[in-house]
């Protein structure tokens, strides 16, 4: 299978080569985009990294971005972390999807987008609380659509990149067997 992933805001770093690491071991072809063109940049913190994103590429840009590797082949499966969630669910709502599966993990700026309806199936990953919405609320409202199934993670934004202070193993170990199981 043809695997889309879309980084954080942290762009490439020890998380994401451990994830393409594990698929590509199962068989499965990856690419990725990043903020950042394929440069390891090993931010100190999230604030800083969240600075550089913004500076440096911002959502709208990271967007086209996705959209470019989307035009070169067809995905079975994309998946997107924080902003990089937010960009696949996005992505989810085009017209005539290059995918057939998108999974979000802890997408923040989703609260902007809640009217777009996916064309294709959508599982929404929430952290157990935001700060910018109420995660309860925006899960039962995306829960509506046909297409989309939200879950929210016993775990805080971030739980999948050891980058971040909120990185949990057994969220990420968690996640690593759901994703896996979609895949086969």
């Amino acid at each position: 299978m043809n695997i889309l992933f879309i980084t954080d805001i942290f762009g490439l770093c020890h998380s994401t080569d451990l994830i393409t690491k594990h698929f590509i071991q199962l068989g499965h072809n990856i690419s990725i985009v990043d903020p950042y063109q394929q440069q390891y940049l090993g931010f100190g913190n999230e604030e800083d990294a969240y600075h550089h994103f913004m500076t440096h590429c911002g959502h709208d840009q990271f967007l086209e971005m996705a959209l470019k590797e989307l035009a070169k082949q067809q995905f079975g499966l994309v998946v997107g972390f924080s902003a990089g969630a937010s960009v696949a669910w996005r992505l989810s709502a085009l017209p005539e999807p290059h995918h057939s599966q998108v999974v979000c993990l802890y997408p923040s700026q989703i609260r902007h987008h809640l009217k777009l309806k996916p064309q294709t199936e959508t599982t929404i990953i929430f952290a157990k609380q935001e700060a910018s919405f109420d995660v309860a609320i925006v899960a039962q409202q995306l829960s509506q659509s046909t297409k989309t199934t939200c879950q929210i993670a016993p775990y805080h934004h971030g739980f999948m990149n050891q980058s971040s202070k909120a990185y949990d193993e057994q969220g990420y170990l968690q996640t690593i067997q759901q994703l896996t199981t979609l895949c086969t």
